[in-house]
């Protein structure tokens, strides 16, 4: 029983900041002092010097105390003019019933999202079957469209606007095959006016149920990725309330061995991201998810010396986030691309984990959850930024609340629980989820960003702070490093800031292919480095696309997947290695580096 209290005891310790610690320490030796004074003949000794000396660093430990409570709340309400007054043991917003993520707009039931794919209503039946059945004809011929392309334009545009109401995605769904069919007839001709054709935004309002012809864009487009036929069919797509983000262009392009070969990517490593894609959509379970136990999750490996029994094994919602990330980053939603109804079913997955206040980890443990459910916020919110499916913006929007409610509002981190004191490796991902939807137009609110740059100055180290630790006043590592340094990027740190090359220069002393495989290290050091460019990016990019293009499985079941023997791979298994080892090789197109190209 006395190993047991200690056991829950110390991750209690733990999780308490530096400044709760002390007043801890110091109400124990208040009491312990006490006692001693009354139970002893020393109190009897200068007695009025003591009462004096107590009463200070009592009322010194409450002073502090009440620093960590909320008295006043200023919630303004119409029609009241007044201040509500109440005493709050907590974090800011708790006075409102608030728990991390909870909604105030939202209705107290708790109530699941809808899936994305809603059965049709007769009407967009009809509507597809009287496209789908349009004469010859009635459709215009390749003059007219030539000739007249500021009335194509308005046509496309009308249909968009159509397909945005009542549901009526399958119109849109019906005239974007047709529009397909005949700019690949009329290639040469549609060349002419593509600018036109395609000056409609090709994010779409709304989800549907991908078609067979959809999964036919498997094989890339050439080269020159402006052709008529591949502009055409974007621009067939329903129209969404804002473009594509710039940062995720490259991965639409079509010509991904063209950017792979342009960033420094080779034939044989787009490859091995089409077989990595190819293992994750023949691995997924009927119900949309990932499974991780299935997948070799949960393995007790003690990477860093501490035990995490079972941590992982059902972190299902984490890795369905994952192989989601995979599959967007090589350009693939559930409208586009070669597995649009792998996407679609991993959201729907997503979609129906979700808690009544906004949480996404589903069934994971105490280790995996926050994990889980930032990664899984993560993949929302690039969907969301990809087509602007306006059925992914709710939940997308509680999950974010819930991410910004779990901030530890003293230190600026996350960790196991919401509100504990940080680690840099939970930070790394929740910003990666706040950053996406800030991405697709969600802003993060300035509160959050500064407890996250708070916390990043708590953990740099090294004499320009390129370096970064796990927890506060622990010894830097490559990994939290090379974590905290692409939070910094996205952050707007200069590039001639000396803690880029300090950071820079701690990683390529240790690149991939010298110690232990961690596909955890290569990822956020892949990203980092792919930002820096220069000669430092490639030297790195050498490195990680040799160690990955040798280390996949290339015979049997397993191929395209990698093996989970990395350093963190017995708690994520094979999903995990595996979406991890093909996102460090769509480097080259997933995310526009966030500085110009050095050297």
């Amino acid at each position: 029983m006395g190993a047991l209290g200690i056991d829950h005891l110390w991750p209690l310790l733990c999780s308490l900041d530096r400044f709760m610690l002390f007043l801890l320490v110091g109400a124990i030796a208040f009491s312990i002092t006490l006692v001693v004074l009354l139970w002893t003949r020393w109190g009897h000794i200068h007695s009025l010097e003591k009462c004096v000396l107590l009463s200070f660093l009592a009322h010194a430990l409450l002073t502090g105390y009440a620093a960590t409570v909320q008295i006043a709340s200023f919630c303004p309400a119409p029609r009241e003019q007044f201040v509500r007054i109440a005493l709050v043991d907590g974090p800011p917003g708790a006075e409102h019933g608030q728990t991390a993520g909870s909604d105030p707009t939202a209705s107290s039931a708790a109530t699941k999202n809808p899936p994305l794919a809603a059965i049709p209503a007769d009407k967009d039946r009809a509507a597809v079957k009287k496209i789908a059945d349009l004469p010859a004809s009635k459709k215009p011929s390749v003059v007219e469209t030539v000739a007249k392309p500021q009335a194509a334009t308005q046509a496309l545009k009308q249909l968009a606007i159509t397909a945005s109401a009542a549901s009526g995605w399958q119109v849109a769904e019906a005239a974007g095959k047709y529009l397909r069919d005949f700019s690949t007839a009329h290639a040469d001709e549609l060349n002419k006016v593509v600018t036109t054709l395609t000056s409609a935004p090709p994010a779409p309002a709304s989800m549907p149920t991908p078609t067979n012809e959809a999964k036919t864009t498997t094989s890339p487009v050439p080269a020159n990725a402006s052709s008529a036929a591949s502009m055409a069919a974007e621009s067939a797509m329903p129209v969404g309330s804002k473009p594509m983000p710039e940062t995720y262009k490259l991965r639409v392009t079509g010509d991904h061995v063209g950017a792979a070969l342009a960033g420094g990517g080779s034939k044989e490593t787009e490859a091995a991201v089409l077989a990595a894609l190819q293992w994750l959509a023949a691995n997924q379970s009927e119900d949309g998810r990932w499974e991780a136990r299935r997948n070799g999750a949960g393995r007790e490996t003690t990477p860093d010396g501490r035990s995490r029994p079972n941590a992982g094994a059902d972190a299902d919602t984490g890795m369905t986030g994952l192989a989601l990330l995979a599959m967007l980053g090589a350009g693939n939603t559930h409208l586009r691309g070669a597995y649009p109804e792998n996407v679609r079913h991993g959201l729907n997955f997503l979609l129906q984990s979700q808690d009544a206040q906004g949480c996404l980890s589903g069934s994971a443990d105490h280790y995996a959850a926050m994990y889980c459910h930032a990664i899984a916020t993560f993949a929302l919110g690039e969907a969301y930024g990809m087509t602007g499916e306006r059925r992914l913006e709710q939940p997308l929007r509680r999950a974010i609340n819930y991410t910004i409610a779990a901030q530890d509002p003293y230190g600026g981190g996350w960790r196991y629980k919401p509100h504990d004191a940080g680690d840099t490796s939970q930070l790394g991902w929740q910003f990666m989820a706040l950053r996406s939807a800030e991405t697709a137009g969600i802003p993060m609110p300035e509160t959050t960003r500064q407890g996250i740059i708070r916390y990043l100055q708590s953990v740099a180290s090294h004499g320009n702070g390129g370096l970064a630790s796990y927890r506060p006043l622990e010894p830097p590592n490559r990994t939290m490093t090379a974590e905290a340094m692409l939070c910094w990027q996205f952050l707007g740190l200069s590039r001639e800031h000396p803690a880029c090359d300090e950071a820079a220069n701690y990683l390529l002393s240790a690149p991939p292919g010298v110690g232990r495989t961690n596909f955890y290290y290569w990822y956020y050091g892949t990203l980092v480095m792919h930002h820096f460019q220069g000669d430092g990016w490639q030297r790195w990019n050498t490195a990680v696309a040799t160690q990955l293009v040798g280390l996949q499985n290339k015979e049997g079941p397993l191929a395209g997947s990698w093996d989970p023997d990395s350093v963190w791979g017995g708690y994520g298994g094979r999903i995990y290695s595996t979406a991890l080892g093909a996102m460090c090789l769509e480097v080259y197109y997933r995310f526009l580096p966030v500085y110009k190209k050095r050297g």
